[in-house]
């Protein structure tokens, strides 16, 4: 299934390159400053000044928190392809991108750093506002290669048996050089990436839900 997710990537990508004319390729890297929003669900365990709520299904009640992790630092590296938008309007710019990043989060209370590797599929608009200045939006897709917890020099890496997805809203601004350089600031604003059964001693048994929060500075070059 993972081969069959990565495939479709690149035949989705592929089909743009056939298709668009006038492609300019370019590759780009940099550091990505992440966050995670995790929603825990316990069916078991109590927390003062927390929201519960009543589970009809277990008799009992169901308890939901969340937090927001510290932040990690991490890294992006990836190509694109940028073709005319609009025939009507040469200041509109698309851009289908790939590519590698590392995010996650420090878990506050010393239980650990979370560790993602992803595969990004971002897919944008971009506007010339001003002489090589652009805003830019649009949507990603990201399929999670590996998932671990970081405690104590050691990782706790689950096995990932099924297909793990987050959609996101990428935002960012770019400013080009004429000698093909260009600099880029990018948030990336995702609505939950997947669930994980947590087991009795990390985190009690719950259910967690992540949701990535990640700003990028980077660097690339057009060719």
């Amino acid at each position: 299934m993972k081969k069959i997710v990565l495939t479709l990537g690149v035949v989705l990508f592929s089909i743009v390159v056939v298709k668009a004319q006038n492609i300019r390729w370019g590759v780009r890297g940099g550091l990505n400053f992440s966050k995670v929003k995790v929603v825990k669900e316990n069916h078991s365990y109590s927390y003062k000044g927390r929201d519960y709520d009543y589970d009809h299904n277990n008799y009992g009640r169901k308890v939901k928190e969340w937090y927001v992790t510290k932040g990690k630092k991490g890294f992006y590296i990836g190509g694109f392809i940028e073709f005319p938008f609009s025939k009507m309007n040469e200041k509109f710019i698309g851009e289908v991108g790939l590519n590698y990043s590392t995010v996650g989060g420090v878990i506050p209370r010393e239980k650990g750093t979370i560790i993602e590797e992803l595969i990004t599929l971002p897919i944008l608009l971009k506007y010339e506002v001003a002489k090589n200045a652009y805003i830019k939006g649009g949507a990603s897709l990201s399929y999670l290669l590996s998932f671990g917890i970081k405690k104590d020099g050691k990782v706790d890496e689950p096995d990932l048996e099924e297909i793990v997805l987050e959609f996101s809203i990428p935002i960012g601004v770019e400013y080009n050089l004429y000698n093909g350089i260009f600099f880029n600031l990018d948030y990336n604003l995702g609505f939950g990436l997947f669930s994980l059964d947590g087991e009795e001693g990390d985190f009690g048994k719950l259910n967690l839900t992540m949701k990535n929060r990640v700003f990028q500075l980077g660097l690339g070059y057009k060719f």
